[in-house]
């Protein structure tokens, strides 16, 4: 006997297929509304201290979680750096430290490490440390350290992050 129904839930089915959107229309979306398509437009806007542009967009997201896939796989921890990030940047708003932040492309503060240290990033780091460079990944993290207004892209996992550099740099001194 043929089950009726079976043929309804195809089509529901393939209907739930038609309405999930893709990530490209979901950012065309952000785009539209806000100016901002994607987390790192997201993350800019806070360095240039548009934060209530920020913070209408995450709304925004979170209010439709239901038609923004590429955040699903990630949602908790992705939407918890997302707030986190807002925070911070509203206390440096509020503090002033905003204010004397150097907004430049993340490209220029990466060509200014490259060239002074020959690597750019928490992965050069290790990797100097794995090659025994132990002097040039410490003066490449005490770089970071006292510059740190210049590379906000640390800022917000610095306690984290700089924790772990730190006992990384201490490991390899073993």
């Amino acid at each position: 006997m043929i089950n009726d129904n079976s043929f309804l839930d195809q089509q529901k089915t393939e209907n739930k297929v038609e309405i999930k959107r893709t990530k490209e229309e979901a950012q065309q979306e952000l785009m539209e509304k806000f100016g901002l398509k994607q987390t790192w437009d997201f993350q800019l806007a806070l360095q240039q201290g548009k934060i209530e542009l920020a913070g209408q967009w995450l709304k925004h997201i979170v209010e439709n979680k239901e038609n923004f896939p590429q955040y699903e796989a990630t949602w908790d921890s992705w939407l918890s750096d997302r707030q986190r990030d807002l925070e911070l940047y509203q206390q440096l708003k509020n503090d002033g430290t905003l204010a004397k932040m150097e907004h430049r492309p993340l490209r220029v503060t990466f060509e200014e490490l490259q060239d002074k240290f020959g690597f750019v990033d928490t992965k050069g780091f290790r990797n100097a440390l794995e090659l025994g460079k132990i002097s040039q990944a410490e003066e490449w993290l005490n770089y970071v350290i006292e510059n740190k207004i210049h590379f906000p892209h640390y800022l917000p996992n610095w306690d984290r992050w700089l924790g772990d550099r730190q006992q990384e740099l201490k490991d390899a001194k073993k």
